[in-house]
């Protein structure tokens, strides 16, 4: 799958972390899921994550998947610890996909 990043005010070092984490995500919470569309099928995730003032997060991850477009995104600020955040989007992905 391919995955494109907006990361704002986000350390270099924490941006790896990110990438780190959400690819294992794909490979971990989401493989089943994505095995199951069509071999040829477009399978492309975009992640923006920006880190406020406040020191939190606020986000939007989409998931394109097989013509059909997925989205989780918020403007509050829940999170504080990224890898909560990218672990929680995965996590709901899932079950997005699993009603499908």
């Amino acid at each position: 799958m391919k995955v494109t990043y907006s990361l704002y005010n986000i350390t270099q070092v924490h941006q790896e972390e990110i990438k780190t984490i959400v690819q294992k995500n794909i490979d971990g919470k989401l493989s089943s899921y994505i095995k199951s569309f069509p071999a040829d099928a477009m399978k492309q995730a975009s992640i923006k994550i920006e880190k406020n003032k406040k020191n939190r997060y606020v986000w939007w991850f989409i998931l394109y998947i097989d013509g059909k477009q997925y989205i989780y995104k918020t403007n509050s600020d829940w999170f504080r610890i990224v890898w909560d955040l990218v672990n929680h989007a995965f996590d709901r992905f899932k079950e997005i996909l699993s009603d499908k």
